[in-house]
């Protein structure tokens, strides 16, 4: 008698022993995610694809380079992007592969694999762009000119593509962790990512979002800006994201300054400032359900 040839949908995962995979390897999304998972050949080709396509054409609707070097583009950024990321956010597949509904275990994978992308994205950059164009549209920021040469037009852009990208992955990262610990983020009020980018970041910005009375695992700081500041919260909000603004754009010029250590400063300094970034989220994430008042 043949044996038959037609395979199936219970095959075993290398490294898994028993018969607890079969209660979650046939997942559609569990097997794509199984697929893609060791070809980082495939992620680095759709990441310069992004890099070189979408996130560059972003450049210019966000504002262009005087939007990028007075900070307004990262506050038109979430606002543009803090829904799609929310609809985005998911960790079912992620629950379905691992076969726990832990979420620290879950947390730590989400965190790695958006540091390993912001790694990645260091690479591309650092490999489209000269030094000699760094210094230049360094140069340029310092001199406090809104208008950039054309020469340096295209190298700037590609700068630009490097932030619009890496606060990408941090922004869906953190609306990730916040399904995942079922906290939901408001489009209105993006009070929770400012204040994880805020504290991430440091600087300026950190200080601002402390005077605001924003803290790792607190409410937003409506209360304290309607109650203390009398300011509008909206405003307060934007003041805070064009200092983030500002700060994540000069780090991005900065990491690639040096030619001989472009690629492992940008790809190191992006993995870290990610892992930061979900660190800081998962803290927040754990006060807030902790906190009765918090929702």
């Amino acid at each position: 008698m043949l044996r038959s040839r037609k395979r199936s949908r219970y095959l075993k995962p290398r490294g898994v022993s028993g018969t607890s995979h079969k209660l979650r390897s046939w997942h559609p999304a569990v097997a794509h995610a199984r697929r893609i998972r060791w070809h980082p050949a495939a992620k680095l080709g759709a990441i310069r694809r992004r890099f070189h396509g979408a996130a560059q054409l972003e450049y210019a609707a966000l504002g262009g380079w005087k939007a990028f070097r007075n900070g307004e583009w990262l506050w038109l950024l979430i606002q543009k992007s803090i829904i799609n990321c929310w609809e985005r956010a998911t960790v079912e597949p992620l629950l379905a592969m691992r076969g726990t509904a832990d979420p620290e275990a879950i947390a730590a994978k989400l965190i790695a694999g958006a540091a390993k992308d912001s790694a990645v994205l260091g690479a591309v950059t650092a490999a489209t762009i000269s030094t000699d164009e760094i210094i230049a549209i360094l140069g340029v920021a310092e001199g406090g000119g809104l208008g950039l040469p054309v020469n340096l037009a295209i190298a700037a852009s590609a700068i630009s593509a490097e932030a619009i990208l890496l606060v990408g992955f941090q922004l869906q990262l953190i609306a990730n962790l916040g399904n995942l610990y079922g906290v939901t983020l408001h489009p209105d009020e993006p009070g929770d990512i400012l204040t994880i980018l805020a504290f991430a970041i440091g600087g300026a910005a950190a200080e601002a979002a402390d005077r605001a009375g924003m803290r790792i695992g607190s409410q937003t700081a409506r209360p304290v800006a309607e109650i203390f500041l009398r300011t509008d919260v909206h405003a307060l909000f934007e003041r805070i994201g064009v200092k983030l603004g500002i700060k994540i754009f000069q780090r991005a010029i900065l990491k690639y300054v040096n030619p001989l250590s472009a690629i492992g400063i940008g790809t190191g300094w992006n993995y870290i400032a990610t892992k930061r970034v979900g660190e800081l989220a998962v803290q927040h994430f754990r006060k807030r359900v902790a906190t009765p008042c918090a929702e």
